[in-house]
């Protein structure tokens, strides 16, 4: 669904707001802000109402509403003093005044360049990543899995079990990057989850089901033999899959997990979760300071941009609920990993940052260590996550594909 107004447009279906035919990048809360009220031009929108649907069930203080209604309006050459566009309704709410049109083309097509090729940026907005065709795929117990299929070549499948969004990855621009760039010239596949994004929300968890769900994944989406990359949590489903269908995986690279060094570093990590599950309960999602520092410096190191927290932020409440996302990491213990790396039989990249604040580097070493051949490569920083803009990104893809280079099918 599209909505134009003066030289601007945005796009509810594709995340998207484009200014004079470019597509101009916003944080994800300024763009909800701006679509929501948009979307209901027609109408006065409530304060609570907006807060409602930008930030459910959590809190924002005045402050930082004004913050992101100040960004909406500069984005389409608003400001608050003139409320050319936006006008707040002191005591009610806010209305979007602009005249609104709903055209069946985009502003794209009417400012192509001569000869009819869009600019690069539009190109790389509107592919087939930009607006991933979800399919689902049924796992042994009933469960429908979400997947996508994109690209063409030899085709690589991406295990990570939880905390993703199909489409909430493609939406952002740093993260549609990193697949494009990780995609190129083959086939990527991607899943949601069991409980998690656009897969069915339920709440039975454990290593067994992570693994059907690969499964169902792989056969849905006719793979019969495939590079297979495990992501965090994602490395002991991959590693099982690998031990027990060495004949369909070609390659695998694990990147960020793996077992326990020894009894005391698996008692010390069980205690830390253990601690953080209340937290998680409370701050899953929530845009308070305390909760998006703590996740923030897990998953994305102590440098991380407010642009990468809020866009975190929004994953975490896309993803799941606090509750299900308590549940399934509870349901990660390792259960007989060790014993699948010792009969890993195809070649294997184990890839791990030195200084990963989540999971200790000593447990990609000590899943190196316990699979034959298995090549280990250091990474350097301290983020759990990777996006475009990261500098480790460029050498994790490089390392990647002269990895499947020089093994060939």
């Amino acid at each position: 669904m599209r909505f134009v107004f003066e030289d601007c447009e945005i796009d509810i279906d594709r995340f998207e707001f484009r200014r004079a035919g470019q597509l101009v990048h916003l944080e994800p809360q300024v763009y909800e802000v701006l679509a929501f009220l948009v979307s209901n031009h027609e109408r006065a929108v409530a304060r609570d109402e907006l807060i409602e649907h930008v930030w459910p069930g959590g809190y924002i203080s005045d402050a930082a509403l004004s913050s992101r209604l100040m960004a909406a309006r500069k984005a389409i050459g608003d400001t608050g003093r003139e409320q050319r566009l936006i006008r707040t309704i002191h005591g009610r709410g806010f209305r979007f005044v602009g005249e609104v049109s709903r055209p069946a083309m985009s502003l794209v097509a009417e400012t192509a360049p001569p000869g009819g090729r869009p600019h690069e940026a539009d190109v790389n907005a509107s592919d087939d990543l930009a607006t991933p065709v979800i399919q689902y795929a049924h796992a042994s117990d009933g469960t429908s899995i979400a997947f996508s299929v994109t690209g063409e070549g030899f085709p690589i499948l991406r295990s990570l079990g939880w905390f993703t969004h199909l489409e909430r990855e493609m939406q952002w621009p740093a993260g549609r990057r990193f697949w494009q760039r990780l995609g190129a010239n083959r086939t990527l596949v991607r899943y949601d989850g069991r409980g998690m994004g656009l897969s069915d929300a339920v709440d039975h968890f454990s290593p067994e089901f992570r693994l059907h769900d690969l499964e169902a994944v792989a056969d849905a989406a006719g793979l019969e033999r495939f590079a297979l990359l495990g992501m965090s949590e994602g490395v002991h489903t991959a590693v099982h899959y690998a031990a027990r269908y060495p004949e369909r995986v070609s390659h695998l690279i694990c990147y960020a997990f793996g077992p326990s060094v020894d009894e005391r570093e698996r008692a010390e990590w069980q205690h830390t979760w253990q601690m953080l599950f209340p937290l998680i309960r409370e701050g899953w999602g929530r845009d308070v300071p305390v909760f998006r520092r703590l996740f923030a410096e897990l998953f994305l190191g102590p440098d991380a941009s407010r642009e990468d927290i809020d866009y975190f932020i929004e994953m975490q409440r896309a993803s799941t609920t606090p509750a299900r996302a308590v549940h399934h990491l509870a349901s990660l213990v390792e259960d007989g990993v060790a014993e699948s790396a010792a009969r890993i039989s195809v070649p294997t990249l184990v890839l791990h940052r030195r200084d990963d604040m989540l999971i200790p580097f000593a447990r990609g070493r000590k899943l190196a260590s316990l699979i034959p051949g298995a090549r280990f490569v250091p990474l350097e920083g301290a983020n759990h996550w990777l996006l475009y803009d990261d500098p480790g990104a460029p050498i994790f893809v490089s390392m990647i594909n002269d990895f499947i280079e020089k093994h060939p099918v």
